[in-house]
């Protein structure tokens, strides 16, 4: 029988999201099964205020779902945690009729607060779950919500002790596939003395400190070839900081149209440690400078930096110490030392995992197979 094109149509759901870091991943995953399983309908569920409502629900080929949102990290007041509470049993139960309709084959968890009801809906309604944990801690969300799951989907084999599921996979992170591509294309070798590509990004938003401190150092090193991406946001005002005219060694983007091929240009990369970035920078193979961002929920940004930093496989300075001074030394010291920085290459490199996004597939789809087997 083929599994892969069936009458009887079997419902997946992704749960979850709230951030980038974990709705695009949940994304990649979904297209994936999609073009194994075309007749799979595929659904997601996630919180109101999240950003899936605008990039599921408006930018998507894919149902949306949404429960009014619940944070429930420790910044959120002892009222408002008063008035979660009474409203929680309220909200599974709603997620538990709405799933034992749908009679899902499967559902995933991804990550974050938006997860919570769902994937509790989904326990009570007695369909089978797992987490997916991109980062090297896990999350509150995560941590809890393995308690309730069979299977745990894992980025960094760290975070496997944390998690409590029964079986537990360590399946890497899906990338981009014109970054696999670009990862395939470039050659890890010595850049030539006293010069230097020099990529700076802070995501799609940019980075303050990088669009603040940057501009202070770029004068001193007219040998370094400087690509800065700012943020849409934050472009004019950054232009700002910069000497005027731009010197001819800097370029300045408001956003990187082409990551893979900037990636593969670059020799040093200077960035934030989301675990997309950190994974994107593994393919590569390319020395990484985190800035982990502080505000990251239980500092994980910090944590997936510091996996790679144990190992010889990235430097890191913390928001707080990142400044002009900083800065200059550590590119100085890439001037200085280019054999480090290809070491450093090599290391992280030996972090990618090759065929991700298949392996992912292949795990997910023996629910699906089992279910047309019944």
């Amino acid at each position: 029988m083929d599994w892969h094109h069936c009458d009887m149509e079997k419902t997946f759901i992704f749960a979850g999201g709230g951030t980038g870091g974990h709705l695009y991943p949940a994304l990649a995953m979904a297209r994936n099964l999609k073009t194994q399983y075309p007749d799979l309908k595929i659904i997601f569920m996630g919180a109101e205020r999240g950003l899936e409502s605008k990039i599921v629900g408006e930018q998507s080929e894919f149902d949306l779902i949404l429960f009014p949102s619940l944070p429930m990290h420790r910044s959120v007041g002892l009222w408002k945690r008063l008035k979660m509470a009474v409203r929680l049993p309220f909200l599974i139960m709603s997620a538990y009729f709405k799933i034992r309709k749908l009679k899902p084959v499967y559902m995933l968890g991804v990550g974050g607060y938006a997860a919570f009801v769902p994937m509790i809906g989904a326990k009570l309604a007695g369909v089978s779950s797992g987490v997916w944990e991109p980062n090297a801690y896990p999350g509150m969300a995560n941590t809890y919500l393995s308690y309730l799951t069979q299977d745990a989907y894992v980025v960094f084999e760290k975070a496997m002790s944390r998690l409590k599921s029964k079986n537990k996979y360590q399946v890497g992170l899906s990338i981009r596939k014109e970054i696999e591509e670009a990862a395939k294309g470039k050659t890890l070798k010595l850049y030539e003395p006293k010069k230097l590509n020099v990529l700076v990004f802070g995501g799609s938003q940019g980075a303050r400190i990088f669009n603040e401190t940057l501009p202070k150092v770029v004068n001193e090193f007219p040998e370094v070839q400087f690509r800065h991406q700012t943020g849409i946001k934050n472009y004019e005002s950054t232009l700002k900081f910069y000497p005027n005219p731009l010197p001819s060694h800097v370029h300045v983007l408001p956003y990187l149209e082409n990551m893979a091929q900037d990636l593969a240009w670059a020799d040093v990369v200077i960035c934030r440690s989301g675990a997309s970035s950190v994974a994107e920078l593994a393919a590569i193979g390319v020395h990484a400078l985190f800035v982990p961002f502080p505000g990251a929920s239980d500092d994980h940004q910090k944590k997936n930096a510091m996996v790679l930093v144990e190992k010889n496989g990235a430097d890191i300075i913390e928001n707080k110490n990142f400044n002009a001074s900083t800065l200059t030394a550590f590119i100085k010291g890439c001037l200085n030392d280019p054999e480090r920085s290809l070491a450093l290459s090599r290391q992280i490199k030996g972090f990618h995992q090759l065929h991700s996004g298949a392996k992912m597939t292949e795990y997910l789809g023996r629910y699906i197979h089992e279910a047309h087997k019944v």
